[in-house]
């Protein structure tokens, strides 16, 4: 189950990526007429318009070509731009910065000038886009995209640190003991996720693996049972494993008393021959109410 997690975490990752890559990479180039003023007191058949360009991508774009209808003569009035010329019946602009925009006013003598008199517009790079106002050139992709990912980040990143952070944080807690009983031992992260872990220092465990010994078919485990509450301390002990179970057929308990140890045997009958691995799980009771699984693992010899 983990693999496919890590592989379906790692195909989001690069589609994630691919995406961000592409549109940030993404060309936007777009051409606005905001004003048309019908009338010009420069000359009596002209009309004078704004066009407004808007480079709205993180990459500059250069040679930009605005083609007009030949049915019309230009005149450049103003621009935003020394480097914004009218040659032939095309406007030309040199280059448009990322994120930035340049506004040109010119005078159409002759025809009917609107948006539809452009022929066709371009850069170097790409084909521009005409939008009718400017409250509908839309934003940038890439930014746009960021700010999806961070509206489903959020509750991603508030669901993480409900569930992960804490698992995580009781990860750490289990490294703290040695290796030793980190081998021998399962549930320790359970165990210092409860309270009753906190009656033991990052070092102590309630449960010893003393020694093991066999007489023909009975394993003899010993152990040390450590209770630091101020409460008795329950353990329930069952044999896991086809072979191993208690020689009496039955599931042991031992009570501790508060702020003591005590030691016990487990008699296992274990006819198996050559090295197999069982277990022994515990459960732990004690405090308020606190239960705790933990499973010794055994390498029977």
């Amino acid at each position: 189950m983990g693999s496919i997690v890590n592989v379906f975490v790692g195909i989001v990752t690069v589609l994630i990526g691919s995406a961000l890559l592409y549109v940030f990479k993404l060309r936007q180039l777009y051409l606005v007429i905001p004003r048309l003023f019908e009338y010009s007191t420069l000359s009596p058949n002209g009309k004078s318009a704004e066009v407004f360009l808007i480079n709205k991508g993180r990459q500059t774009e250069e040679d930009i070509i605005i083609e007009l209808d030949k049915n019309s003569n230009y005149t450049l009035l103003a621009s935003s731009s020394s480097q914004i010329s009218i040659v032939d019946n095309k406007i030309k602009i040199e280059r448009i910065l990322p994120k930035s925009s340049s506004s040109i006013l010119i005078l159409a003598e002759g025809g009917n000038f609107s948006s539809s008199s452009i022929s066709a517009f371009s850069s170097k790079f790409t084909n521009g886009r005409i939008i009718d106002s400017l409250d509908s050139v839309p934003p940038n992709f890439g930014n746009m995209f960021i700010g999806v990912l961070f509206a489903l980040g959020i509750p991603l990143l508030l669901y993480l640190g409900a569930t992960k952070i804490p698992d995580i944080y009781y990860q750490y807690k289990a490294s703290k003991y040695n290796e030793d009983i980190r081998n021998q031992w399962e549930g320790i992260e359970k165990f210092v996720s409860t309270d009753l872990s906190d009656n033991y220092s990052s070092v102590e465990f309630p449960l010893i693996l003393q020694s093991r010994s066999r007489n023909r078919d009975t394993l003899l485990l010993q152990y040390r049972a450590v209770n630091k509450l101020a409460a008795p301390l329950d353990i329930f002990a069952s044999y896991k494993g086809f072979f191993l179970k208690s020689v009496d057929d039955r599931n042991e308990k031992f009570t501790i008393p508060p702020y003591a140890f005590e030691d016990f045997t487990l008699r296992c009958y274990s006819p198996m021959k050559g090295k197999e691995d069982y277990s022994v799980a515990f459960l732990l009771s004690g405090g308020t109410g606190n239960v705790v699984s933990l499973v010794n693992k055994i390498k029977i010899e």
